[in-house]
């Protein structure tokens, strides 16, 4: 979490601004605005999650996304040992390979497209499966007063990139508008450089068979080979 509150980076905007009060009532959203915007640039550690919450129900062909979500890391249908990460599949392919999923037995998922906020799967499951979801979130938009923000020591660089949306939102002068942009991409890109490591799930694979055989293997679409 951040270490200024809400009320404290208000503040430091307000002082950037030269103590001008005439843009009090959008403060918070020039912090909010940043805070998207930071989030967009970079999927820093903070703001991964796990969402143990999601179980599939027999018969129905998706589970919906965690609210909030931002990118998809995996998803894994968890059966004692026969759990298994679910395959990623775009959803054009899966159109192409399966245009009428019902037609299909139901069983145990092993691929999932994603379509509308809903995680669709293949196969259609044939119980109540747990899963564990890893994602990541957007960060919880600022209101309250001692509210600090989602992103790790990066206040510095919300409070400037707000104070630049602040002076481009009354067209002040390009200098000030360059200057505190170019503070906060600074302190972002320093940020972004101790947290390296990016994530996806969406590694699209020219094969996408199965580890195993299941029921009705040689109607499925996804099995290449039987092992």
């Amino acid at each position: 979490m951040g270490t200024l509150t809400l009320t404290q980076m208000e503040n430091e905007i307000r002082y950037n601004l030269g103590g001008r009060t005439d843009l009090d009532s959008r403060l918070v959203t020039f912090l909010n605005w940043a805070q998207t915007e930071i989030a967009r640039q970079y999927t820093f550690r903070e703001l991964q999650q796990t969402d143990t919450t999601k179980t599939t129900v027999d018969g129905q062909d998706y589970i919906a996304a965690p609210t909030g979500i931002k990118d998809l890391f995996s998803i894994r249908l968890l059966d004692g040992t026969s759990s298994r990460k679910l395959i990623y599949v775009p959803d054009r392919t899966f159109d192409a390979l399966v245009p009428k999923p019902d037609e299909y037995t139901e069983g145990r998922p092993s691929h999932f497209y994603v379509w509308g906020g809903n995680f669709y799967l293949w196969r259609i499951p044939d119980d109540a499966y747990s899963t564990r979801i890893r994602y990541s979130s957007w960060p919880t938009d600022l209101s309250g007063s001692g509210d600090t923000s989602d992103l790790v020591k990066l206040d510095e660089a919300l409070v400037a990139l707000a104070t630049a949306k602040a002076f481009d939102s009354v067209d002040a002068d390009e200098k000030k508008i360059y200057r505190w942009s170019n503070r906060a991409r600074y302190h972002i890109n320093l940020a972004i450089r101790n947290d390296k490591d990016s994530y996806t799930d969406e590694v699209i694979s020219s094969d996408y068979r199965l580890s195993e055989s299941g029921p009705d293997y040689w109607k499925d679409p996804f099995v290449r080979t039987v092992f």
